[in-house]
C-alpha cells in the first residue's frame, strides 16, 4: 500500500494566497453550502487529473477549501503552497490527525524531530476528509541521515499512549505495519490479546501446524509508539537543518514484538537493543507467519477484530469462500 508523504510535491501545484493559519486541530468543519460561488479550476496529481466543479464556500472559510471537489480518486495528496493537503476516507485520516496532534503536543526534547504542523481538517460532505498541513521543504539528505533517523525513532518510542488507548493507531482503525500483507492489518484489532490470537492462528497455518515455531506472546508486553514502515521517505531534513518525521498515518502503539519486527529489514536493526525492546525470541516465528500471510486468500484468517472465529461470510449463491492452503515455508535461519 502506498503512503502519502508530508513533503512529496505532485507534478503540478497551484500557488494561492496565504490565509491566517488556524492552529487548533479541533476546528469545526467548513460548510460547503453558502452564497459565495467559486470558479472551477483544475489540479494535476502525478498522473491522475481531477477537476473541481463550481462549489460554494463559507464566507469565513480559508481559500484552500477550494480543494473540495468530487475527485476521480478518493485519496491522494497535493501541494497548494504553502500547504500540503491529504484527502481520503475520514476513517483513514482520523488516526493521522490524532497522532499528529499527540506528537506535536509532546514535550520538546533535544532529539524531538520536526512534525509537519496540522493547520486544519474538514469534510467535503461527500465522504472525503481533507487534512491541511504545512508544506515542509526538504533539503538534500545529509550523510548523517541514518543517525538522525535513529534519534527520531528513539524519541518516538518514548511517546506514551493516552491512558485509555489499548492498541494500534490513535482514533482506531487498522494497524499499518510491515508484518501485514499490503502494510496494513486486515482487521482493527481491539486489543493486544486479539492481535495475539491472530498471530497464533497464523502460526498454526504453517507447515505441520507450526511445529518448530514457538507461539508468540504479546499480552505482557508494553505498548511502544513506532513507525510501522521504516522507509527512508518517512525521514528527512528541512532547509534549516532539522530532522523531519513524516508518515504519521503509519505510526501506531504496538506490543514490543511488533516494534522490534519493524526493524527486521531496516538499516536501524541494531537500534532495537538500545531501545530495550523485548520479543527477540519471537522473531523467527514472526518472519515465518508474515511470509505465510502474504500467500493467504483471506488475510483475516476467518477471525473477527477480537481474534475469535468470525461468522462465515456467505456469498450470493450460498457458497462460503475458502481459505488458501497452508504454506510450506520453514523460515529463515537465525
Amino acid at each position: 500500500m502506498s503512503t502519502m508523504n508530508d513533503t512529496i510535491p505532485p507534478s503540478n501545484s497551484i500557488n494561492m494566497s496565504r490565509p491566517d493559519r488556524r492552529r487548533d486541530s479541533s476546528l469545526p468543519s467548513v460548510s460547503l453550502f453558502s452564497s459565495t460561488l467559486l470558479p472551477s479550476w483544475h489540479l494535476s496529481l502525478r498522473k491522475n487529473t481531477f477537476c473541481t466543479p463550481p462549489a460554494t464556500l463559507d464566507d469565513n472559510g480559508p481559500p484552500y477549501v477550494n480543494m473540495m471537489a468530487q475527485h476521480r480518486r478518493r485519496n491522494g495528496c497535493v501541494v497548494v503552497e504553502p500547504y500540503f493537503v491529504k484527502y481520503d476516507d475520514p476513517t483513514r485520516l482520523v488516526c493521522d490527525v490524532k497522532t499528529r496532534s499527540l506528537l506535536s503536543s509532546t514535550e520538546q526534547q533535544a532529539n524531538k524531530p520536526r512534525i509537519p504542523e496540522l493547520i486544519h481538517h474538514f469534510d467535503n460532505g461527500q465522504g472525503i476528509t481533507y487534512v491541511v498541513l504545512e508544506h515542509v521543504k526538504l533539503a538534500e539528505s545529509p550523510a548523517d541521515l541514518a543517525e538522525r533517523t535513529a534519534l527520531a525513532v528513539t524519541w518516538l518510542s518514548g511517546v506514551q499512549a493516552p491512558p485509555d488507548h489499548r492498541l494500534g493507531p490513535l482514533g482506531g482503525g487498522c494497524i499499518r505495519h510491515i508484518f501485514f500483507e499490503s502494510m496494513e492489518a486486515p482487521l482493527p484489532f481491539a486489543s493486544a490479546k486479539a492481535l495475539e490470537r491472530y498471530v497464533e492462528k497464523g502460526r498454526r497455518r504453517l507447515y505441520a501446524k507450526g511445529r518448530g515455531f514457538d507461539p508468540v506472546s504479546l499480552t505482557d508486553e508494553r505498548l511502544v509508539c513506532v513507525q510501522g514502515n521504516m522507509n527512508e521517505s518517512h525521514f528527512g531534513v528541512d532547509e534549516e537543518g532539522r530532522t523531519v518525521l513524516m508518515g504519521s498515518s503509519n505510526i501506531s502503539f504496538v506490543p514490543e514484538t511488533f516494534a522490534r519486527y519493524a526493524f527486521v529489514n531496516a538499516k536501524l536493526r541494531t537500534l532495537v537493543d538500545r531501545l530495550g525492546l523485548s520479543g527477540a525470541p519471537n522473531m523467527r516465528s514472526m518472519v515465518a507467519i508474515a511470509h505465510n500471510l502474504g500467500m493467504t486468500a483471506d488475510p483475516s484468517l476467518g477471525l473477527d477484530n477480537h481474534g475469535k472465529t468470525a461468522a462465515p461470510r456467505v456469498l450470493e449463491h450460498g457458497h462460503v469462500p475458502s481459505i488458501s492452503a497452508r504454506s510450506t515455508f520453514t523460515g529463515p535461519a537465525f
